[in-house]
């Protein structure tokens, strides 16, 4: 469950269960678009190809996820906490952000954010935490552990 510790990490994060809102509107599934920081991201993978460049993505303006979608994030989710364990970053931060591309939830954000702290992607890790820090729907400790790190690292 994507609610269990990750034991390599120096905090505890799950993810899910998180309320969604509602609709009248028939669900979809959600295809995040590609951004222009893409290409930017391109160019700094071909520069320092050991650091994973997260795309912006508007994970907190889409429609609720499916039950199909909620158990492929579950399962991206468990696959990232498998590589976390081993230290495996790069595996770690695209099963994160799968799992987050499925189904947002705050303990996966933050998950993510871990992932490029360790490898050493401070911009993106900046920009996770901030987005963390002003994720709706999160509680408040969440949101004070995420804040927090926003002014730890400096951001």
């Amino acid at each position: 469950m994507r609610n269990a510790a990750l034991l390599a990490l120096p905090f505890v994060f799950g993810c899910a269960g998180q309320p969604k809102p509602t609709t009248a509107e028939p669900q979809q599934v959600f295809v995040p678009a590609a951004t222009a920081s893409a290409a930017s991201s391109a160019a700094s993978e071909a520069q320092a190809p050991e650091r994973a460049t997260i795309p912006e993505r508007d994970w907190t303006n889409r429609p609720p996820a499916t039950a199909e979608e909620k158990a492929m994030a579950e399962r991206s989710f468990q696959a990232g906490r498998a590589h976390a364990l081993k230290n495996e970053w790069p595996e770690a931060c695209a099963a994160f952000r799968e799992s987050m591309d499925y189904d947002p939830a705050m303990g996966t954000l933050l998950n993510l954010a871990n992932c490029t702290e360790k490898l050493g992607n401070h911009e993106e890790t900046c920009r996770l935490f901030r987005l963390a820090r002003d994720y709706p729907s999160a509680n408040d400790a969440r949101r004070q552990f995420a804040a927090r790190r926003v002014i730890d690292l400096g951001c």
